[in-house]
């Protein structure tokens, strides 16, 4: 369990992401993991992008911390609404930052830290920046699932 100093120090600490140069929004039903290291090299952490398998539109970008598998800030773009540990529902897209005492348990609506919560490739874009991510690959690519209808 971290404390709320450790998480914003994890949080606000540079990072770069390893070995990438294209990041493609997986596919329905398959997760990517990129592998982040912090410039001081002395945390690790990943970035996973999940894409629900039946409802395209339930994607969820998290930022954990490796040492601790803390899961640090967590955005889930669709499927049912969240409670917090108060009662209070948070509907989707929310995001979930780590609170000491509560871990991931905490959500609120993706719109208070984002501006552009419609556009995939942009929202990851920011969550890379707000994870403190120095070298964001410029090639960033969301492919449509086509369905027949």
């Amino acid at each position: 369990m971290l404390t709320n100093n450790e998480f914003n120090s994890l949080k606000n600490m540079k990072k770069e992401i390893l070995k990438c140069k294209q990041i493609i929004i997986p596919k329905p039903g398959k997760k990517l993991i990129l592998d982040v290291i912090s410039v001081n090299k002395k945390e690790d952490f990943n970035i996973s992008l999940y894409r629900n398998r039946i409802n395209f539109e339930k994607i969820t970008y998290q930022n954990l911390h490796k040492r601790t598998s803390t899961p640090l800030i967590r955005i889930d773009l669709a499927g049912p609404p969240h409670f917090n540990p108060d009662g209070e529902k948070v509907l989707p897209p929310h995001i979930h930052i780590y609170k000491e005492g509560y871990g991931d348990k905490w959500a609120e609506p993706l719109n208070n830290i984002f501006t552009n919560t419609n556009d995939l490739v942009q929202l990851l874009y920011d969550f890379l920046k707000y994870c403190n991510i120095i070298n964001i690959p410029q090639n960033i690519l969301f492919i449509p699932v086509l369905t027949n209808l």
